[in-house]
Protein backbone atom coordinates (compact mmCIF):
# COMPACT_ATOMS: atom_id res chain seq x y z
CA UNK A 1 0.00 0.00 0.00
CA UNK A 2 2.62 2.32 0.97
CA UNK A 3 4.41 1.65 -2.75
CA UNK A 4 0.79 2.32 -3.96
CA UNK A 5 0.99 5.75 -2.33
CA UNK A 6 4.06 6.37 -3.22
CA UNK A 7 3.53 6.48 -6.72
CA UNK A 8 -0.37 8.03 -6.52
CA UNK A 9 1.74 11.46 -4.73
CA UNK A 10 4.37 11.44 -7.55
CA UNK A 11 1.07 11.55 -9.87
CA UNK A 12 -0.23 14.31 -7.93
CA UNK A 13 3.20 16.54 -8.47
CA UNK A 14 3.78 15.47 -11.90
CA UNK A 15 -0.05 17.09 -12.80
CA UNK A 16 0.65 20.02 -10.68
CA UNK A 17 3.71 20.66 -12.03
CA UNK A 18 2.81 20.28 -15.32
CA UNK A 19 -0.10 22.30 -15.28
CA UNK A 20 1.89 25.32 -13.40
CA UNK A 21 3.83 25.28 -17.14
CA UNK A 22 0.61 25.14 -19.14
CA UNK A 23 -0.80 28.39 -17.19
CA UNK A 24 2.22 30.14 -17.86
CA UNK A 25 2.06 30.02 -21.59
CA UNK A 26 -1.27 31.71 -21.52
CA UNK A 27 -1.40 35.39 -22.26
CA UNK A 28 -4.41 37.42 -23.20
CA UNK A 29 -4.76 40.99 -25.59
CA UNK A 30 -6.32 42.78 -22.73
CA UNK A 31 -6.33 42.01 -18.55
CA UNK A 32 -9.15 39.39 -18.49
CA UNK A 33 -7.19 36.76 -16.85
CA UNK A 34 -8.12 36.03 -13.27
CA UNK A 35 -5.81 33.86 -10.18
CA UNK A 36 -7.25 33.56 -6.97
CA UNK A 37 -5.17 32.68 -4.26
CA UNK A 38 -6.92 31.23 -1.37
CA UNK A 39 -4.81 30.00 2.68
CA UNK A 40 -6.47 27.15 3.91
CA UNK A 41 -7.43 29.08 6.96
CA UNK A 42 -9.61 31.73 4.86
CA UNK A 43 -13.12 30.77 4.78
CA UNK A 44 -14.86 30.10 1.37
CA UNK A 45 -17.71 32.66 2.51
CA UNK A 46 -15.11 35.05 2.84
CA UNK A 47 -13.20 34.63 -0.29
CA UNK A 48 -16.64 34.28 -2.80
CA UNK A 49 -17.22 37.40 -0.58
CA UNK A 50 -14.30 39.14 -2.00
CA UNK A 51 -15.20 38.23 -5.73
CA UNK A 52 -18.61 39.35 -5.48
CA UNK A 53 -17.20 43.01 -4.16
CA UNK A 54 -14.76 42.17 -7.59
CA UNK A 55 -17.37 41.32 -9.68
CA UNK A 56 -19.80 44.47 -8.74
CA UNK A 57 -16.23 46.48 -9.56
CA UNK A 58 -15.86 45.31 -12.91
CA UNK A 59 -18.30 47.13 -14.15
CA UNK A 60 -16.13 50.53 -14.11
CA UNK A 61 -13.73 48.89 -16.73
CA UNK A 62 -14.15 50.81 -19.52
CA UNK A 63 -13.86 48.23 -22.66
CA UNK A 64 -17.60 46.20 -22.95
CA UNK A 65 -15.39 43.22 -23.67
CA UNK A 66 -12.89 43.06 -21.17
CA UNK A 67 -15.63 43.72 -18.33
CA UNK A 68 -17.91 41.00 -20.07
CA UNK A 69 -14.68 38.74 -19.98
CA UNK A 70 -13.97 39.56 -16.48
CA UNK A 71 -17.45 39.17 -15.18
CA UNK A 72 -17.68 35.82 -16.57
CA UNK A 73 -14.44 34.70 -15.63
CA UNK A 74 -15.31 35.74 -11.89
CA UNK A 75 -18.85 34.14 -12.03
CA UNK A 76 -17.07 31.09 -13.22
CA UNK A 77 -14.26 31.78 -9.87
CA UNK A 78 -17.32 31.52 -7.87
CA UNK A 79 -19.20 28.84 -9.08
CA UNK A 80 -15.75 26.78 -8.48
CA UNK A 81 -15.65 27.77 -4.92
CA UNK A 82 -18.78 26.79 -3.98
CA UNK A 83 -17.37 23.23 -4.81
CA UNK A 84 -15.81 23.31 -1.61
CA UNK A 85 -17.19 24.11 2.44
CA UNK A 86 -14.01 24.82 3.66
CA UNK A 87 -10.23 25.36 1.62
CA UNK A 88 -8.41 22.04 1.81
CA UNK A 89 -5.27 21.16 3.10
CA UNK A 90 -2.41 23.98 2.16
CA UNK A 91 -4.90 25.86 0.37
CA UNK A 92 -6.50 26.49 -3.24
CA UNK A 93 -4.97 28.35 -5.92
CA UNK A 94 -7.77 29.29 -9.02
CA UNK A 95 -7.55 30.60 -12.48
CA UNK A 96 -10.12 31.61 -14.65
CA UNK A 97 -10.19 34.11 -17.97
CA UNK A 98 -10.49 33.93 -21.95
CA UNK A 99 -7.34 33.81 -23.35
CA UNK A 100 -8.81 34.74 -26.99
CA UNK A 101 -11.42 37.01 -27.02
CA UNK A 102 -15.04 36.33 -26.83
CA UNK A 103 -14.56 32.47 -26.03
CA UNK A 104 -15.65 31.14 -23.06
CA UNK A 105 -13.47 31.39 -19.96
CA UNK A 106 -11.92 28.42 -18.73
CA UNK A 107 -11.30 27.73 -14.87
CA UNK A 108 -8.25 25.57 -13.63
CA UNK A 109 -8.02 24.44 -9.66
CA UNK A 110 -4.78 23.65 -7.95
CA UNK A 111 -6.11 21.83 -4.56
CA UNK A 112 -3.88 21.03 -2.20
CA UNK A 113 -0.70 22.35 -3.35
CA UNK A 114 2.66 21.39 -2.24
CA UNK A 115 3.08 24.06 0.08
CA UNK A 116 0.63 26.62 2.07
CA UNK A 117 -1.21 29.27 0.63
CA UNK A 118 0.57 32.29 2.37
CA UNK A 119 -2.10 34.81 2.04
CA UNK A 120 -5.05 35.72 0.13
CA UNK A 121 -4.13 37.22 -3.56
CA UNK A 122 -6.56 38.59 -6.90
CA UNK A 123 -5.11 39.69 -9.68
CA UNK A 124 -6.35 40.50 -13.02
CA UNK A 125 -4.05 40.60 -15.65
CA UNK A 126 -3.24 39.71 -19.25
CA UNK A 127 -1.26 36.74 -18.05
CA UNK A 128 -1.86 34.57 -14.75
CA UNK A 129 -0.30 34.80 -11.52
CA UNK A 130 1.64 31.50 -11.70
CA UNK A 131 5.12 32.47 -9.92
CA UNK A 132 4.17 31.40 -6.52
CA UNK A 133 2.79 28.15 -7.65
CA UNK A 134 5.76 28.00 -9.85
CA UNK A 135 8.46 27.99 -6.81
CA UNK A 136 6.03 25.06 -5.22
CA UNK A 137 6.15 23.41 -7.77
CA UNK A 138 10.26 23.11 -8.76
CA UNK A 139 11.14 21.80 -5.27
CA UNK A 140 15.00 21.65 -4.67
CA UNK A 141 15.80 18.09 -5.42
CA UNK A 142 16.11 16.40 -2.10
CA UNK A 143 18.75 13.97 -0.80
CA UNK A 144 16.35 11.10 -1.13
CA UNK A 145 16.40 11.95 -5.30
CA UNK A 146 20.09 12.18 -5.62
CA UNK A 147 20.45 8.64 -3.55
CA UNK A 148 18.27 7.20 -6.10
CA UNK A 149 19.88 8.72 -9.09
CA UNK A 150 23.28 7.94 -7.86
CA UNK A 151 22.19 4.18 -6.89
CA UNK A 152 20.97 4.31 -10.96
CA UNK A 153 24.24 5.66 -12.35
CA UNK A 154 26.05 2.74 -10.23
CA UNK A 155 23.89 0.12 -11.49
CA UNK A 156 24.04 1.55 -14.80
CA UNK A 157 27.84 1.95 -14.83
CA UNK A 158 28.17 -2.19 -13.70
CA UNK A 159 25.52 -3.45 -15.88
CA UNK A 160 23.52 -4.83 -13.36
CA UNK A 161 19.51 -3.89 -12.07
CA UNK A 162 19.04 -0.94 -14.12
CA UNK A 163 17.41 -0.01 -17.13
CA UNK A 164 16.46 3.38 -19.01
CA UNK A 165 14.72 4.65 -21.83
CA UNK A 166 10.92 4.81 -22.50
CA UNK A 167 10.06 1.12 -23.93
CA UNK A 168 12.60 -0.86 -21.60
CA UNK A 169 11.33 0.66 -18.56
CA UNK A 170 7.64 -0.10 -19.93
CA UNK A 171 8.43 -3.80 -20.60
CA UNK A 172 9.98 -3.75 -17.01
CA UNK A 173 7.25 -2.14 -15.86
CA UNK A 174 4.41 -4.72 -17.43
CA UNK A 175 6.52 -7.66 -16.17
CA UNK A 176 7.04 -6.69 -12.79
CA UNK A 177 10.70 -6.44 -13.04
CA UNK A 178 10.96 -2.15 -12.03
CA UNK A 179 11.46 -2.11 -7.95
CA UNK A 180 11.50 1.86 -8.28
CA UNK A 181 10.74 4.02 -11.16
CA UNK A 182 12.61 7.26 -11.75
CA UNK A 183 11.00 10.06 -13.87
CA UNK A 184 12.33 13.53 -14.72
CA UNK A 185 9.60 15.99 -13.79
CA UNK A 186 10.48 18.63 -16.93
CA UNK A 187 10.10 15.30 -19.40
CA UNK A 188 6.67 16.82 -21.61
CA UNK A 189 6.15 13.64 -24.36
CA UNK A 190 2.88 11.62 -25.14
CA UNK A 191 3.03 8.32 -25.95
CA UNK A 192 1.06 7.17 -29.14
CA UNK A 193 -0.48 3.35 -29.05
CA UNK A 194 -0.94 2.28 -32.67
CA UNK A 195 -2.82 -0.89 -33.56
CA UNK A 196 -2.42 -2.29 -37.35
CA UNK A 197 -5.17 -4.25 -38.93
CA UNK A 198 -3.44 -7.31 -38.09
CA UNK A 199 -3.39 -6.56 -34.38
CA UNK A 200 0.16 -6.06 -33.54
CA UNK A 201 0.53 -3.04 -30.99
CA UNK A 202 3.07 -0.43 -30.97
CA UNK A 203 4.00 2.89 -29.56
CA UNK A 204 6.06 5.75 -30.05
CA UNK A 205 6.50 8.70 -28.14
CA UNK A 206 6.16 12.49 -29.26
CA UNK A 207 6.76 16.10 -27.15
CA UNK A 208 3.59 17.54 -26.00
CA UNK A 209 3.74 20.59 -28.62
CA UNK A 210 3.64 17.40 -31.30
CA UNK A 211 0.68 16.92 -33.94
CA UNK A 212 0.54 12.90 -33.90
CA UNK A 213 2.34 11.07 -37.08
CA UNK A 214 1.77 8.29 -39.02
CA UNK A 215 2.85 4.91 -37.89
CA UNK A 216 4.33 2.09 -40.10
CA UNK A 217 3.96 -0.97 -38.28
CA UNK A 218 7.45 -3.10 -37.69
CA UNK A 219 5.82 -6.45 -37.87
CA UNK A 220 3.70 -6.00 -41.50
CA UNK A 221 4.90 -2.71 -42.78
CA UNK A 222 1.24 -1.81 -42.45
CA UNK A 223 0.94 2.29 -42.14
CA UNK A 224 -1.32 3.05 -39.34
CA UNK A 225 -2.70 6.53 -39.13
CA UNK A 226 -2.30 9.25 -36.59
CA UNK A 227 -5.90 9.62 -36.39
CA UNK A 228 -6.35 6.15 -35.43
CA UNK A 229 -3.74 5.96 -32.39
CA UNK A 230 -4.56 6.27 -28.93
CA UNK A 231 -2.60 8.97 -27.30
CA UNK A 232 -1.90 9.78 -23.64
CA UNK A 233 0.46 11.83 -21.32
CA UNK A 234 3.82 9.56 -20.89
CA UNK A 235 4.59 10.39 -17.50
CA UNK A 236 1.40 9.31 -16.36
CA UNK A 237 1.00 6.12 -18.13
CA UNK A 238 4.49 5.01 -16.64
CA UNK A 239 3.14 6.15 -13.73
CA UNK A 240 -0.37 4.42 -13.46
CA UNK A 241 1.63 1.36 -14.61
CA UNK A 242 3.90 1.56 -11.87
CA UNK A 243 0.70 2.06 -9.44
CA UNK A 244 -0.38 -1.37 -10.71
CA UNK A 245 2.79 -2.74 -10.45
CA UNK A 246 3.97 -2.41 -6.58
CA UNK A 247 6.68 -0.47 -7.82
CA UNK A 248 7.53 2.86 -5.75
CA UNK A 249 7.81 5.85 -8.14
CA UNK A 250 9.89 8.90 -7.86
CA UNK A 251 9.57 12.61 -9.86
CA UNK A 252 13.29 13.91 -10.16
CA UNK A 253 13.78 18.04 -10.19
CA UNK A 254 16.17 19.32 -13.16
CA UNK A 255 17.30 21.35 -9.97
CA UNK A 256 20.56 19.20 -9.57
CA UNK A 257 23.17 17.96 -11.69
CA UNK A 258 21.74 14.59 -11.19
CA UNK A 259 18.68 15.40 -12.34
CA UNK A 260 19.95 17.32 -15.18
CA UNK A 261 21.64 14.07 -15.99
CA UNK A 262 18.97 11.67 -15.65
CA UNK A 263 16.83 14.00 -18.09
CA UNK A 264 19.76 14.67 -20.83
CA UNK A 265 21.71 11.58 -20.98
CA UNK A 266 19.01 8.81 -20.12
CA UNK A 267 15.77 10.57 -21.49
CA UNK A 268 14.44 11.47 -18.38
CA UNK A 269 13.21 7.82 -17.68
CA UNK A 270 14.64 5.04 -15.54
CA UNK A 271 14.17 1.94 -13.36
CA UNK A 272 16.08 0.39 -10.88
CA UNK A 273 15.45 -3.65 -11.33
CA UNK A 274 14.10 -6.30 -8.73
CA UNK A 275 16.19 -8.29 -10.96
CA UNK A 276 18.40 -8.48 -14.16
CA UNK A 277 16.04 -8.24 -17.73
CA UNK A 278 18.80 -8.25 -20.22
CA UNK A 279 18.61 -5.13 -21.43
Amino acid sequence: MRRREHAASATRRYVFRRTVDELRTHEASDPRLLSVYVPEETPIFDAAARLTQERDEAADIESERTRTAVKDALTALKDRLGYYDSPPTNGLVLFAGAVDAGAEPTTEALVSPPEPVASFRYRRDTTFLTEPVERMAAGAGDERERELVAEFLDRHRAGEEATHGFERVRRDLRTGAVNHLLVSVALREDVITYECPEGHEERETVAHSRDAPDHECSACGVRVPATAGEREDAVEHLLDLADGRDAAATLVSTDTEAGERLLTDFGGVAALLRYATGG
